[in-house]
């Protein structure tokens, strides 16, 4: 971030505004894994309790501590703006869909009332009347919704502690399990002073 503050500030005297792009908040695939982040962290979980060892859950306090770090040194390099990138969504290479880690099994039980191990929620899911399948399918939509929500109120504060008007935005894409909760993120991003978000579409090919 120290050189990247300085290629900012020559890019600026030159007319240009520049800013970073974080490519990894929570990671993407398993790939590159020997550069990838590692220590006492979750990886990302599907329903039957396969890993993606490039990706973590938001919800793990130790991802939110590494969050917050990069986070501030991307905002003390000064840029015009700081991007999230698409990593942040739920469905990562080779896995599918998460997270469903005993962590966010836990707190989706504190939401509903309800204890789901991953075999009982898979069940519930995808068996019975459509009624009920729908009813909790409506309710893990809307843990993930919060969960991302819980993500960007931590990056939100995080960049806007130190510069109160720094503009953020968010590389998105199909958010089909994710829930869709565009209108919320963006006003969470904006924070308290209403900086302005910006948006970009992601999840599909630089020549589309």
């Amino acid at each position: 971030t120290a050189i990247l503050k300085e290629r900012m500030e020559q890019a600026r005297k030159r007319g240009y505004k520049t800013g970073i792009n974080i490519l990894t908040t929570i990671g993407h695939h398993n790939e590159n894994l020997e550069n990838s982040l590692k220590g006492n962290y979750t990886c990302m979980t599907n329903i039957d309790g396969a890993v993606c060892n490039g990706s973590f859950c938001p919800n793990d306090e130790n991802i939110r501590n590494y969050v917050r770090t990069i986070y501030t040194l991307a905002t003390q390099a000064n840029p015009d703006y700081i991007w999230i990138d698409d990593d942040v969504r739920f469905g990562h290479m080779p896995i599918g869909n998460g997270c469903f880690c005993d962590n966010c099994l836990s707190i989706f039980e504190k939401e509903t009332g309800t204890k789901y191990t991953r075999e009982s929620l898979k069940k519930v899911l995808n068996e019975g009347q459509i009624e009920e399948k729908l009813k909790v399918r409506k309710a893990w939509l809307q843990h993930n919704r919060n969960t991302i929500s819980y993500l960007f109120e931590l990056i939100e504060k995080t960049v806007h502690e130190i510069n109160p008007v720094m503009p953020l935005g968010f590389m998105t894409g199909d958010r089909f399990i994710e829930g869709y909760d565009f209108d919320n993120w963006a006003k969470i991003l904006a924070g308290p002073n209403h900086v302005p978000v910006m948006w970009r579409p992601g999840g599909g090919f630089y020549n589309d």
